[in-house]
C-alpha cells in the first residue's frame, strides 16, 4: 500500500508543561564548621510518635487515697530531665484533694533535645513537695527512676497509741479524773492531743497520730486529778503504743 500527501504543521500555540530539576552544589567545609550549631545543622529522629516525646503517668499509691483529703492540701510532684547536650526540661503536677480524681488525666512528658543514647534519654528524676493540712511542709530529694509511672507514696505513717487500764483502783487513791496528752513530731512541727479518762469509765481510750516514716517514738504526759485538788503528773517518751494508766506518782517522784 503506497500513501502520498503533505501535511502542514501549525507552531503558533504554546502548553505549560511542569518538569522538576534537582539542584545540587558543594557546600565545602560549611558542616565542618557549623555542624555543632544548631542554628544550622539539627539532627531529629523522625522514626517515633511525636518526635520522641516520653509521658510520664503520675498515680497515687491506693494507701495514701482514703487519707488524702483529710491531711493533704497539696502535692507537687517535680519532673527534672537532664539531656545530653546539657539543657534541662522541667515540668511540674499539682495534686489537691479536689483534682485528685482527674489526676490519671494529666501526665508529665519530655521530649529529645540533644539525646543520643536511647537508654540514658529514659532516665529522669522526680521529687515530691508536700504542704499538709495545720500545718508543716516535706520535700523530697530528687529521685533518679527510668520508670512510665511515678507513683506518690505517703512520707507518713499512721500509728495508734493506746491507754490501757493497769488495774489500779484509782477510786480508792482518790482519783477522780486522768488528763493523757500526745505529742509528736510532723514536719517542723509539733501536734499534740489531748483526752480526759474519767474513773469508772470502762471505755478505751485511743489516739490515733501520724508520724514521718521512720519516726516512731513520741511524748505522752498524765495529768491525776485528785479529789484534794492536786494534780501530780509526768511526761515521758515511748515508742510501743501502749500507755498504761498507773497509779498517781507519789511526793519523790
Amino acid at each position: 500500500m503506497r500513501i502520498e500527501g503533505t501535511t502542514l504543521l501549525d507552531f503558533n500555540h504554546r502548553q505549560a508543561v511542569s518538569r522538576h530539576a534537582y539542584v545540587a552544589s558543594n557546600i565545602g567545609n560549611l558542616y565542618a564548621e557549623f555542624g555543632g550549631n544548631e542554628d544550622y545543622f539539627r539532627v531529629v529522629q523522625l522514626d517515633c510518635s511525636v518526635y520522641c516525646q516520653r509521658n510520664i503517668v503520675v498515680a497515687l499509691d491506693g494507701d495514701l487515697t482514703s487519707d488524702f483529703k483529710n491531711m493533704v492540701n497539696s502535692v507537687t510532684v517535680t519532673m527534672r530531665k537532664v539531656h545530653e547536650n546539657g539543657e534541662v526540661t522541667l515540668s511540674d503536677i499539682v495534686i489537691t484533694p479536689q483534682n485528685l480524681s482527674r489526676i490519671g488525666d494529666s501526665h508529665l512528658a519530655y521530649g529529645l533535645n540533644g539525646d543520643t543514647d536511647q537508654d540514658r534519654w529514659m532516665q529522669y528524676e522526680y521529687r515530691t513537695r508536700w504542704s499538709f493540712k495545720g500545718g508543716g511542709n516535706f520535700e523530697s530529694e530528687f529521685i533518679a527512676t527510668d520508670e512510665a509511672m511515678i507513683v506518690v507514696f505517703a512520707p507518713y505513717q499512721r500509728q495508734r497509741v493506746q491507754v490501757i487500764d493497769a488495774g489500779a483502783d484509782l477510786r480508792s487513791l482518790g482519783v477522780r479524773a486522768v488528763v493523757v496528752g500526745i505529742s509528736y513530731p510532723f514536719f517542723g512541727r509539733t501536734r499534740s492531743e489531748q483526752q480526759v479518762i474519767r474513773v469508772g469509765n470502762p471505755e478505751s481510750v485511743q489516739f490515733d497520730i501520724t508520724l514521718p516514716e521512720n519516726v516512731f517514738s513520741y511524748d505522752y504526759n498524765m495529768t491525776w486529778m485528785m479529789e484534794n485538788g492536786d494534780r501530780p503528773s509526768i511526761t515521758r517518751s515511748d515508742n510501743t503504743g501502749l500507755v498504761f494508766l498507773d497509779p498517781p506518782p507519789g511526793p519523790e517522784e
